[in-house]
């Protein structure tokens, strides 16, 4: 059964050619399963299906790569090299273990992807006995089957299919180890003497005249130096530069440009002692409403090796555009982690409605490969219902944990009562930047 009124039209064009538009009618199922045919089967549109649970973006992309004329990874000729199939593990009825011939594929020269969106995880369709695929590589076999986004041999074996490999630099977005940053010295000169990096002028492209302004910063001069935020239209955003730190931070400014812009960065030399200045790396600027604030944390893989597991981890306590307070969660266990929203108590809680429902959270694990192609970003939303079942049918409480993903967990309701019930703080370098 097909929900009414929820089917759509993505056009992609990959060649200049009219003729290499891809037309794909994708359709929202109400049951839990996602399908796509591989290739073009029809010519004037063919169906994709996006089933419950499966809007995620790599999964979106792993059927639209179906679409696009991909097998899955562990069906290539070459795959018994890299990897075994138990097929006395797999569920019976299922086929797409099944290598694909070269008379049917090619693998472009690329070579075997564990990391590809289009690979099975080791216990796909399992019937219970064991892992359906085991890795050659030992070292791959909790890897296989990622669901974050294409990778980079995704990215390059797309490219070769359709031509494409000559744009590869197009926009200048990829770095090979190296790169340039604006940096700005405040040694040496007089208080109030400044140095300035302008964009190229901007016209907003939608109604809703909001961008969201994304960018590192390093700082390692004086706690008096100044990073002013300015608009061409007269508009002037500080951000406070706070403690000099050993640490590239990311920041958020909110824009509300109406017409043509212009964001310029001044640095200003403060009253003080400084032995270096402000860095500034990758600026971004969307159309998009900023974060409601940044859990940063330095050094987390080598804090996370140094902790005994399982641990559980607290933010700072920040707040929603409408009041609401909440903190986020790490719950590190030695192989995985989980990440929390919790609702906790706040200054503006007899003004709000408790408990909130159809309060949408989202939640991003930014990944800071340089590379744009390399990155892969976890992002998870979730709308609060009070109605929502827990997964063995029971009505869920509000103190109940909602396990949504392995590795992305939310907690989305609140007490009658709410209190903070653990200890506030962090036992490592970490912190909490709000969008100013």
């Amino acid at each position: 059964m097909r929900m009414k009124g929820c089917a759509f039209i993505f056009v992609i064009m990959l060649h200049s050619d009219i003729s290499e538009i891809v037309n794909i009618n994708m359709q929202r199922e109400l049951k839990e399963i996602c399908w796509s045919y591989i290739g073009r089967i029809l010519s004037n549109g063919q169906e994709l299906s996006i089933g419950i649970g499966c809007g995620y973006i790599a999964i979106v992309e792993h059927e639209f790569l179906h679409a696009l004329g991909f097998y899955h990874e562990q069906s290539r000729y070459d795959r018994d090299d890299y990897v075994t199939i138990n097929f006395e593990n797999i569920q019976e009825g299922l086929s797409n273990f099944r290598i694909v011939g070269s008379d049917e594929s090619t693998t472009h020269g690329v070579p075997y992807d564990y990391l590809s969106v289009m690979h099975y995880g080791k216990d796909d369709f399992t019937n219970g006995n064991g892992s359906t695929i085991i890795t050659k590589d030992p070292k791959f076999q909790n890897l296989i089957g990622q669901r974050l986004e294409m990778s980079a041999s995704d990215v390059q074996e797309l490219n070769l299919l359709y031509k494409c490999s000559n744009f590869r630099n197009t926009l200048g977005l990829l770095v090979k180890d190296a790169g340039y940053f604006m940096y700005a010295s405040t040694e040496r000169g007089q208080e109030g003497d400044s140095a300035w990096l302008e964009t190229k002028r901007m016209s907003p492209q939608r109604e809703c005249h909001v961008q969201c302004l994304q960018f590192y910063y390093y700082n390692n001069g004086s706690q008096t130096d100044k990073l002013n935020i300015w608009i061409r239209d007269g508009c002037q955003k500080i951000l406070p530069p706070g403690l000099p730190t050993s640490h590239w931070t990311l920041h958020h400014v909110p824009l509300n440009a109406t017409k043509q812009f212009q964001v310029e960065f001044e640095v200003r030399k403060g009253a003080g002692n400084s032995t270096g200045g402000f860095s500034i790396d990758d600026i971004n600027l969307s159309e998009l409403e900023c974060p409601d604030g940044t859990w940063q944390i330095n050094d987390f893989e080598r804090f996370w090796n140094s902790t005994h597991t399982p641990a559980l981890i607290y933010s700072p306590r920040q707040y929603s555009s409408e009041g609401y307070a909440y903190r986020v969660a790490l719950y590190l266990r030695q192989t995985d982690f989980g990440a929390y929203v919790q609702l906790v108590s706040g200054v503006y809680d007899d003004q709000l409605q408790w408990p909130c429902p159809q309060r949408q959270f989202t939640v991003q694990m930014v990944d800071q490969n340089p590379n744009i192609q390399l990155q892969m970003s976890r992002q998870m939303s979730l709308t609060t219902d009070p109605n929502l079942l827990t997964f063995t049918g029971t009505t869920m409480r509000p103190s109940m944990l909602i396990t949504c993903m392995v590795d992305i967990i939310l907690h989305l309701w609140k007490t009658s009562n709410p209190e903070i019930t653990s200890k506030e703080g962090l036992p490592f370098s970490s912190s909490v930047y709000k969008a100013n």
